[in-house]
């Protein structure tokens, strides 16, 4: 018999009331035909699984989504259960990245940008992007140079490396500049670049 709905247990009282109603119904060694969905409907309580597991995504669903960041914000619910719930994939560990918010300017930039590059020939119901054989584009990248703390894996005679900054919070940076290009193709050799360069003789 499972727990009574909304409730994050079933009440002792409860529980007694569910044995003696069961017990009014047990004939030579089994329950009588529909005596737990009788006993169910008397007490309030769901005798399936699959009812038992719906209440509770729903009270998970209920929280708020910025508290639902560790399993101790849903301490409403038993840890197992979550676990449990996780291994199963029914709750899942979800990974979100802050992104940049675009204002209406930047928006109406890209939007430009894009009907730039694309056309539509004369008669065609569809948009042909640009090629891009004669664009570069350059990407960059910045990267840390050390963490603000780092983890070492030392025997007992040895001791920590000593590390310091001007400013803990500042953190030097190294760019990494890269140059894209789609390949060109060679109208005289009939073939396109195959990335091998080859000095003169």
């Amino acid at each position: 018999m499972g727990r009574k709905k909304a409730t994050k247990d079933v009440p002792e009282a409860t529980r007694e009331s569910i044995a003696l109603f069961l017990a009014e119904r047990f004939c030579n060694g089994r329950l009588k035909r529909g005596a737990a969905v009788a006993a169910a409907a008397k007490c309030g309580c769901c005798r399936t699984i699959s009812t038992i597991v719906a209440e509770c995504l729903a009270r998970i669903s209920a929280t708020l989504d910025r508290t639902r960041q560790t399993l101790r914000a849903l301490a409403h619910e038993p840890k197992l259960t979550l676990l449990c719930y996780i291994k199963e994939h029914l709750v899942k560990c979800v990974t979100v990245r802050v992104k940049s918010t675009l204002s209406d300017d930047h928006k109406r930039r890209r939007l430009a940008y894009e009907l730039a590059h694309a056309k539509r020939p004369i008669g065609g119901r569809s948009y042909q992007l640009h090629h891009m054989d004669d664009y570069v584009h350059f990407h960059d990248k910045w990267f840390n140079m050390y963490k603000a703390k780092i983890t070492f894996y030392l025997t007992v005679n040895e001791t920590a490396p000593y590390t310091s900054s001007p400013n803990k919070r500042y953190i030097g940076k190294v760019m990494l500049l890269a140059a894209v290009a789609r390949l060109l193709y060679d109208s005289h050799r009939k073939c396109g670049f195959n990335g091998k360069l080859v000095s003169g003789r």
